[in-house]
């Protein structure tokens, strides 16, 4: 695993003769006073190993040294763009990634938590729909592990298409039955703009509705344009209104009088 932080630097003893030794510590000494690594020049190779974050591997006469990066060194971390966010910047429309942690007996709340409530957790793309001080109602971005709607269990007429508008709306899959809203286009932001874009079988639920809670790191990456924002929630709108009608809810109001 990737560390998001630096790792200290801190030379361990090194087996073999005491010239041998001399000459590592020497070398580490002075690796620390210039930050200048011969065996890292130009024109040298590394091993696979080499190349493991936090660790370099180096050979002395059969005698293997391992030696952590020094505290300035910065490892790639995947996670990195996700920085906490206020407020003010979970506007209706906006879409972003977040780490979705899934709780036992819960799967629509992003919150903080311990380690013993979590079951499982992924990277997955929200759109605000609502925002208030501290925390966003908002829709998921979904592909169904590819499947789309297709996935059994999903409900067809609850959903719609997610598509960056750079490119035509996509087809439906094959067998994929249709989808009850039209296709909504989104944005991306002209930052990252090279490097996302949106899962052709990506679906919207308007129908769930997930509470985002602004304390957790997230990345913005796009937005819904106005055309499009303005059917998004008027769609989630029509769902919740059919929802709460109490007609429409099974077993509602009904129960044995005294």
């Amino acid at each position: 695993m990737y560390s998001a932080y630096p790792i200290t630097e801190d030379f361990g003893e090194v087996d073999g003769e005491d010239e041998v030794k001399s000459q590592n510590l020497r070398a580490a000494m002075e690796r620390e006073r210039t930050g200048y690594d011969p065996d890292n020049a130009p024109g040298l190779t590394q091993s696979q190993d080499d190349a493991l974050p936090g660790h370099q591997q180096k050979k002395h006469h059969s005698k293997t040294v391992t030696r952590q990066q020094p505290k300035s060194t910065r490892w790639e971390n995947p996670f990195e763009p996700f920085t906490l966010q206020r407020s003010k910047h979970f506007c209706v429309g906006r879409v972003f990634k977040a780490m979705w942690i899934q709780t036992r007996g819960s799967s629509s709340s992003l919150s903080p938590m311990s380690e013993d409530d979590l079951r499982s957790e992924s990277i997955r793309r929200f759109v605000v729909v609502t925002t208030q001080r501290g925390y966003s109602n908002c829709v998921a971005i979904l592909t169904y592990q590819g499947f789309g709607c297709l996935k059994r269990g999903t409900r067809p007429e609850n959903h719609c298409m997610a598509y960056d508008e750079r490119y035509e709306p996509p087809q439906l899959l094959a067998g994929e039955p249709e989808l009850g809203f039209a296709p909504i286009p989104i944005t991306i932001g002209p930052e990252l703009a090279q490097i996302e874009t949106v899962d052709p079988t990506s679906r919207i639920n308007l129908a769930k509705i997930y509470t985002v809670e602004h304390n957790i790191p997230v990345q913005f990456i796009g937005y819904i344009p106005p055309e499009g924002l303005d059917y998004l929630v008027e769609s989630v709108s029509t769902l919740w209104a059919r929802d709460f009608t109490p007609h429409h809810r099974k077993g509602y109001g009904e129960g044995k009088r005294q």
